[in-house]
């Protein structure tokens, strides 16, 4: 390999290295502020027993959004409302059809009843006389 692109890689290789280090060393001095900070918290809490409602308040209120947030996943898409849209026009479109049917089968039934009345009323009288 070329001794230049060895010295290339190995400085690459270098920066990287320390640039990881200097992450990790402020990815660990960040959990020990926050460390500290739980614990100042903590002994402001207990130093001020006015904290607690607020705290449960917030508590109370973070389960709600929660809740909420559920609620609010739960509910059909545009793209599952634009669908179900479609579907109640097909209904729409297929209720009207029946209704049309059935329209036409009430005129010929009522067509129907008078000649089953005269039928019947023929039939009573040649029975009867």
């Amino acid at each position: 390999m070329d001794p230049l692109l060895t010295k290339i890689a190995l400085t690459i290789a270098g920066a990287l290295v320390l640039a990881c280090a200097g992450l990790f060393v402020r990815m660990r001095k960040a959990e020990a502020v926050a460390g500290v900070l739980e614990q100042r918290v903590a002994a402001v809490e207990s130093r001020d027993p006015g904290t607690a409602p607020l705290r449960s308040r917030v508590a109370a209120a973070e389960t709600e959004i929660a809740a909420m947030k559920a609620t609010l996943d739960a509910l059909p898409t545009a793209r599952e409302f634009a669908k179900l849209d479609r579907c109640v026009s097909e209904t729409q479109g297929d209720v009207k059809a029946v209704a049309a049917t059935v329209q036409g089968m009430e005129a010929m039934i009522k067509g129907l009843s008078g000649q089953v009345t005269s039928l019947n009323d023929h039939l009573i009288r040649k029975a009867s006389g």
